[in-house]
């Protein structure tokens, strides 16, 4: 009975994470096995501009950071964006493999919503 319990608790306490990594699409690094996700969802745009929040994590879990992906989808440029909105970490072309696939993610969200504020720089 009791294994029974523990069961039925530990598969309640599995939904809610399958229910967000399945609204996530997440880059896992080789070797490191770190994981960096982005929010289709949550994507936002202005002209070539385009933001999503993003996750990082490890192999079982990623959870949601402080930092917006931001990317100009015509020069495969990507930053990141604090709260503040300072940018940091890139203004280059996409250099990584992990880059370049969240950055074609991002760009590649069909109806994203309209962000007049969106500015990379």
């Amino acid at each position: 009975m009791l294994r029974l319990f523990v069961k039925i608790w530990l598969s309640l306490l599995l939904v809610p994470t399958v229910a967000l990594a399945s609204n996530l699409e997440c880059y896992e690094e080789e070797g490191t096995m770190s994981t960096m996700c982005i929010q289709p969802s949550a994507v936002r745009a202005n002209g070539d501009i385009r933001s999503s929040p993003l996750f990082m994590g490890g192999p079982k879990s990623v959870s949601a950071t402080s930092f917006m992906l931001i990317t100009n989808c015509t020069k495969s440029v990507t930053t990141l964006q604090d709260r503040e909105g300072k940018n940091f970490a890139g203004g280059r072309s996409n250099e990584t493999k992990a880059v370049r696939s969240l950055s074609s993610w991002v760009c590649a969200v069909k109806s994203p919503r309209n962000d007049s504020t969106l500015r990379q720089f």
